[in-house]
């Protein structure tokens, strides 16, 4: 029911000049057989993966170069407030301290407080 796996074999150099390569399947007899390429993908592969490090082997190297560490956390103390957000929102306490600053500027100007003339050209009109 089952036919036997194919024994496929190759003879190289360390170089990786192959010398030879045969299998005992029927098209290995005709010298076309696909194990001995597969066979030769495999190995490929496998020194390929010896030769370089996976992603997770190396350090961060994503990470830009004024970084140096990226420090843990737990998830509730990591803040994932987009940076559009917080624009917007120190936006909001700049403009509320801005106003408020205008408020008793003017508030000064109605009770016409004694300022000299170079504090007087830092008020706004």
């Amino acid at each position: 029911m089952f036919a036997t796996p194919a024994s496929p074999w190759i003879i190289a150099k360390r170089d990786g000049t192959i010398l030879a390569a045969h299998c005992d399947c029927m098209e290995g007899l005709g010298e076309s057989c696909s194990h001995v390429a597969a066979m030769l993908f495999h190995i490929e592969y496998a020194n390929r993966l010896l030769e370089n490090k996976t992603v997770t082997q190396e350090k961060a190297y994503w990470m830009p170069p004024n970084v140096r560490e990226a420090g843990y956390k737990e998830i509730k103390e990591i803040d994932f407030t987009s940076h559009r957000s917080l624009k917007r929102k120190a936006d909001e306490v700049y403009s509320h301290h801005r106003n408020q600053l205008n408020v008793v500027l003017q508030q000064h100007r109605k009770i016409h407080l004694p300022l000299t003339k170079k504090w007087m050209g830092l008020l706004p009109n």
